[in-house]
């Protein structure tokens, strides 16, 4: 079989998945085992074409978590969740692609280049726009947030900032953790407040406010990388000449509009899916920007670009979904296995014994825990899970609600630093960069000082807040 049949394939198969993992939202079938099979059909037919550097992560994962499954005797059940574990984010990435389709047809890119050099005047003000839109999609985007932002700033930003990639990896990836310090629909706040026991309300504060200095933080480091020249006159006036042609403002403004309408119409779906009890967090998300996207779809479907557009979605866009998928599947497979073999909690008792319990010390011991374990590939939904479990039995003098807090705060340092984080990861693939690159070279620093800064905020408030 040549490799582009394995890869025409493999994007059929990433397809299946999504609405595999669209139809488990209604709990009619066990569809467990069937979504299981294609995960491990995309890996055995996809591992020999998925680039060099992905391959060897791929091999390094399922080898520990085949050794780990096979020493422990785990059932068939266990591994079957393990190869789910992480393919719910490969489904958020199919559908939330599909936006990339009308934005496309409409021109968006044009649009929104047009506004960005009307609105802002050099790369150091766009960074700032771009964090803090980055930011709030994230809220409720979830990993939704790097296709449908690559697709309304990414080709705008490529012609007017002048380090593009490290531009939008910085923007991307702290925009996004920042955000799920507070953002009620998180997965790791739901799993935090389950383990913890404490309110959305008891979090926001703190957690709001560590995400608004990180944005600040982020944006002072960054400005000396960025330009504070005017953009180019010449670049403008050809840019804007094009955006003429199109009926420039009023056009670029309604297109503006239309993303506003669109984004307030899909809170609304998933805040409304929440109330009514369809699916969990991740699965609400899917199942709003599919029918939203789907209506969208179905009003352009007799324009002249439509066909050039969903071509193009399957030739490129999921194509680029294939090595990811693999990768989250052997993830899957290491992460479930350290969590059903009991080592993880082994390993975190002794994080918590070998502290004085002191505030001042057991803090920062727990975030470097999480962010340590991450980095060796371990998903941080189970650190946090288990690591919230053993301090809430011990006796540690810590709050719960600073408990909860520190937990975020090690799961949202991770999700930017790891380069085994699935927003890392993600990144990195969509752009063409190493993962090392977006984790550690341009997320080092930022994170170390936030680090720094965020846990002096957690002792204080642990000190003198509760």
């Amino acid at each position: 079989m040549s490799s582009e049949d394995r890869i025409k394939i493999c994007v059929k198969l990433i397809v299946v998945i999504a609405l595999l993992q669209m139809l488990a939202l209604f709990k009619i079938f066990d569809l467990r085992y069937l979504i299981a099979f294609c995960g491990i059909m995309i890996l055995l037919l996809g591992i020999t074409v998925m680039s060099k550097n992905f391959r060897k992560m791929v091999a390094g994962f399922l080898f520990l978590g085949t050794l780990l499954n096979l020493y422990t005797y785990q059932p068939l059940t266990s591994w079957i969740s393990g190869i789910n574990y992480m393919l719910n984010i490969t489904a958020i990435l199919v559908i939330m692609q599909l936006f990339v389709i009308p934005i496309k047809i409409g021109n968006y890119s044009g649009h929104f280049k047009y506004l960005l050099l009307q609105g802002f005047k050099n790369e150091r003000h766009v960074y700032i726009f771009s964090s803090v839109v980055i930011s709030m999609f994230s809220t409720f985007l979830l990993f939704g947030t790097i296709p449908v932002m690559l697709s309304l700033l990414g080709a705008p930003l490529k012609q007017i900032v002048d380090n593009y990639n490290k531009f939008m990896s910085t923007a991307l990836t702290r925009g996004y953790a920042v955000a799920v310090m507070w953002a009620p629909g998180a997965v790791n706040i739901l799993l935090v407040m389950n383990v913890t026991g404490v309110r959305w309300v008891d979090i926001f504060p703190v957690g709001f406010a560590v995400s608004i200095l990180g944005l600040g933080i982020s944006y002072c480091l960054q400005k000396k990388y960025l330009s504070k020249v005017p953009f180019n006159k010449e670049t403008c006036l050809r840019i804007n000449a094009a955006a003429y042609e199109i009926k420039a403002k009023q056009e670029a403004l309604r297109k503006v509009l239309n993303i506003v309408f669109l984004v307030i119409v899909l809170i609304v779906l998933i805040f409304s899916f929440d109330v009514i009890g369809i699916g969990d967090n991740t699965s609400r998300v899917m199942l709003a920007g599919l029918l939203l996207v789907s209506i969208w779809l179905f009003t352009l479907r007799n324009e002249k670009n439509f066909k050039k557009a969903v071509d193009e979605y399957f030739d490129v866009s999921l194509v680029k979904t294939i090595d990811l998928a693999i990768l989250y599947v052997a993830l899957g497979i290491f992460s479930k296995a350290l969590e059903t073999s009991e080592v993880l909690e082994k390993i975190l008792l002794y994080v918590t014994l070998l502290s004085d319990q002191n505030p001042m010390t057991i803090i920062p011991v727990i975030i470097l825990s999480i962010i340590a374990l991450a980095m060796f590939g371990l998903h941080p939904f189970v650190v946090i899970i288990i690591l919230g479990q053993v301090l809430m039995s011990s006796s540690l003098p810590l709050d719960p609600r600073v408990i909860a807090l520190t937990l975020l705060f090690g799961s949202m340092l991770s999700y930017m630093l790891s380069p085994f984080a699935g927003m890392v990861l993600t990144t990195a693939k969509f752009l063409n960069v190493s993962i090392y690159d977006v984790g550690v070279k341009w997320n080092g620093l930022f994170g170390i000082i936030l680090f720094l800064i965020g846990s002096g905020i957690i002792i204080l408030y642990q000190l003198y807040g509760v």
